[in-house]
């Protein structure tokens, strides 16, 4: 008997990515666009920076990295004008 070699996993952005995208590569989610998890964080995110009070350094640099990983060009690219509008000043110190 021969035991054959894994294929290797091919890294895919998911997050906040596109269903037909997603389909394409036999993802499947039944609840939308996007998965509940990634939609409340990019609500979460969305609702601070619509905010007039800046939060906190670390929840700051936390939705950074929640941009960064949207897949989706649009909601990532709104969203990074939003942070860059508000928070440009505060990261620089």
């Amino acid at each position: 008997m021969q035991i054959s070699n894994p294929q290797p996993i091919e890294d895919k952005k998911s997050f906040g990515a596109n269903i037909t995208d997603l389909l394409a590569d036999s993802f499947f989610i039944e609840d939308g666009l996007i998965g509940d998890f990634a939609k409340g964080k990019i609500e979460e995110v969305l609702n601070d920076l619509i905010k007039k009070r800046p939060c906190k350094k670390e929840k700051r640099f936390e939705y950074k990295k929640i941009i960064n990983l949207i897949d989706e060009p649009i909601i990532r690219m709104k969203l990074e004008d939003m942070y860059k509008s508000k928070y440009e000043n505060y990261d620089k110190n």
